[in-house]
């Protein structure tokens, strides 16, 4: 865990397999997210995988930031999935998220304090431990 400012990011630089995963794009209007709308893109995931008879729990649950320029462009509210799900919806697609070395920061799911700790392990945790974002992958 590293402490920045005044609370712990939770941050864990591990080996990650790759993901097969459905997932809703959130992408903020302004690059000022709305922490309640991912959290209900994530829960509408989880819906679309119940209703489908499959388990929404069935693996991992990620959040994949794409930031730019110090603001969010994009947010994937993604949901670990069997192999054989290869089709969603209108607004809910498939993807497979590369596998290797990864910064994972563990979060508690409380809107207030998402948006923040994102921010200070893109701005303080990544560059102070030396590490930089890879291009090819989220």
């Amino acid at each position: 865990m590293a402490l920045y400012g005044t609370q712990a990011l939770d941050v864990e630089v591990r080996d990650q397999s790759p993901l097969h995963v459905a997932y809703i794009a959130y992408a903020p209007a302004d690059g000022e997210p709305d922490f309640a709308a991912i959290q209900g893109c994530f829960r509408r995931v989880q819906a679309w995988l119940h209703e489908s008879g499959r388990d929404p729990f069935f693996g991992q649950t990620v959040g994949v930031a794409y930031p730019e320029g110090g603001r969010m462009e994009r947010y994937d509210c993604c949901v670990e999935v069997p192999a054989d799900v290869q089709f969603g919806t209108d607004e809910i697609a498939i993807q497979n998220l590369p596998g290797g070395r990864y910064a994972v920061l563990k979060l508690a799911k409380d809107p207030r304090v998402i948006g923040p700790a994102i921010g200070r392990l893109y701005g303080e945790y990544l560059p102070g431990q030396g590490l930089v974002l890879d291009a090819a992958r989220p």
